[in-house]
């Protein structure tokens, strides 16, 4: 039973005390009332079980229980609401933010490019009105050169070629060397490597090797201390075996260009008999290496092969 309500004289410490463990045994008595989901009926009769219970006991038990009943069933709706909100957000988020982050992984560009600061001059020579650097006035090497080293005529013409098939200096030399040892006209020379193989020295397509595009049983029928494809495959042998099949094929067309390319591509014989038919022997092949097409704009106008005395003089 509760104790009525008194007050503690000055100096009473035994009271005291007993008042303030009697009040922190309440309180845990309440919060486990709480915990229990207990009535204040249930919690008035725990600490005073001789307290008389209000008429209304039982009904308002079982109404602070309905209405303890319906708060718990509106938390879980709540709480599920949240939770299945959180679920779309998050599926939102992954179809929203992954693709994009896949394409800029993917792009070629990358975030260095795409956070890149703006080129050009800065910000600040534009707004006072700065006049802006000029760039530096380069001039090519070639001028230079000229302008320093007075070439000679076969020097000339070597740097032309060099310079129209962009290839290095080192490579058309040979290419020009090659072509003077065979009296071939070296510009005739690179238009006819510039169609076989630009300038690839280990090119092979069915069976044709190297640079100029030999066929294994023709150079051996040329040189036949060439037997095999790696030999064939050096750059000054396998120049030396084209160049002199195509100087043979001039000579046997009676110094026609035309006819001796088109027969470098599909044979003496396939010629002639188109010849003796009455028919154009012209497959494409001679306009590909005589034409303005891959050199530089220009249709080739040589004779094809050089006179002898030209060879030697040039060669000094």
């Amino acid at each position: 039973m509760q104790e009525p309500l008194t007050f503690v004289r000055y100096g009473d410490e035994e009271e005291l005390a007993r008042r303030a463990a009697l009040a922190l045994d309440h309180s845990r008595l309440y919060r486990e009332a709480l915990a229990a989901n207990q009535t204040r009926a249930d919690f008035l009769a725990t600490i005073s079980p001789s307290a008389p219970q209000p008429r209304d006991a039982p009904e308002a038990a079982t109404r602070s229980g309905r209405m303890i009943e319906q708060r718990r069933q509106q938390s879980r709706q709540v709480t599920g609401r949240v939770a299945a909100w959180s679920w779309w957000k998050l599926l939102l988020i992954a179809i929203l933010v992954i693709p994009g982050a896949v394409a800029l992984a993917y792009n070629t560009s990358g975030v260095a490019e795409v956070f890149r600061p703006p080129a050009g001059p800065p910000d600040t020579l534009r707004h006072v009105g700065a006049p802006l650097p000029k760039p530096p006035i380069l001039v090519e090497a070639r001028y230079l050169r000229r302008a320093v080293i007075k070439e000679s005529p076969r020097e000339a013409e070597l740097t032309t070629l060099m310079e129209r098939y962009n290839v290095t200096r080192p490579l058309a030399r040979r290419i020009f060397d090659a072509a003077l040892a065979q009296r071939i006209d070296p510009e005739l020379a690179f238009r006819l490597i510039r169609v076989e193989s630009v300038f690839d020295a280990d090119a092979g397509n069915m069976g044709a090797l190297g640079l100029t595009q030999v066929m294994l049983g023709t150079a051996t029928d040329i040189d036949p201390e060439i037997d095999t494809p790696a030999e064939l495959l050096d750059p000054d042998n396998n120049m030396r075996v084209g160049f002199t099949n195509l100087r043979n094929m001039i000579e046997l067309f009676d110094g026609d260009v035309r006819l001796a390319v088109i027969a470098y591509n599909r044979g003496e014989v396939a010629v002639q008999r188109a010849l003796r038919r009455g028919k154009d022997p012209e497959n494409g092949y001679g306009e590909r290496v005589l034409g303005p097409r891959h050199h530089g704009g220009q249709r080739y106008t040589g004779k094809g092969l050089l006179p002898a005395t030209a060879t030697a003089s040039t060669s000094q």
